[in-house]
């Protein structure tokens, strides 16, 4: 099924803000800067969970 045009693009702007996905788990890791509350709430409401970055990219 085909994911509606308002989550892409959502999912479009929040990964040009440094948010990374994981789709199969719905997972939405937060940048440690340029976070926004509003993006976050809009995730939830799409069903995503939200986790912290705790270890760092290498």
């Amino acid at each position: 099924m085909q994911e509606p045009k308002a989550l892409y693009n959502l999912r479009y702007y929040a990964r040009r803000r440094g948010y990374v996905f994981a789709k199969n788990q719905r997972v939405a890791t937060v940048p440690e800067v340029n976070r926004s509350e509003r993006i976050e709430a809009r995730l939830k409401s799409f069903g995503y969970c939200i986790q912290l970055n705790i270890f760092q990219y290498e």
